[in-house]
């Protein structure tokens, strides 16, 4: 599920335009972005569940794919935060710090990008909600 849409609070708003906000951000509401990050996650799901043999027997390389995926999937995780981090930082999106198998690096760079794009395109899309409040 996407970010925004599971703590039903705006996580992308652009920070210059909020500081600026002399009252609360407009109310949450779900748009079409959300839909897509919600693929991404699945897409991201796939990778960390997907295991190669020659890589699995490798335990550091397990540990560290098991220990993201809990902080991202498990299901004790009520906090948000490694969510919105892993999302938001797509350079570190790395087979060293995924655990993911080597033989995924071309998909992990194409995960890499898409999570750079949406980050971009829902600080774009947001910008207008900044300016509701003031425009009178």
């Amino acid at each position: 599920m996407a970010i925004e849409a599971s703590q039903a609070t705006w996580c992308f708003l652009p920070v210059s335009l909020v500081e600026d906000l002399d009252s609360e951000p407009p109310p949450f509401t779900y748009n079409t972005l959300h839909n897509l990050e919600s693929s991404w996650w699945l897409l991201v799901y796939v990778l960390f569940n997907n295991d190669v043999t020659t890589d699995i027997l490798q335990s550091h390389i397990a540990f560290a794919r098991n220990r993201k995926s809990r902080s991202l999937f498990g299901r004790a995780t009520q906090n948000y935060s490694p969510r919105n981090n892993f999302f938001r930082a797509p350079h570190d999106m790395t087979i060293a710090k995924t655990g993911i198998s080597s033989t995924l690096t071309p998909t992990l760079r194409v995960v890499s990008t898409m999570a750079n794009t949406s980050f971009c395109v829902y600080v774009e899309a947001e910008k207008p909600f900044c300016y509701i409040d003031k425009k009178n």
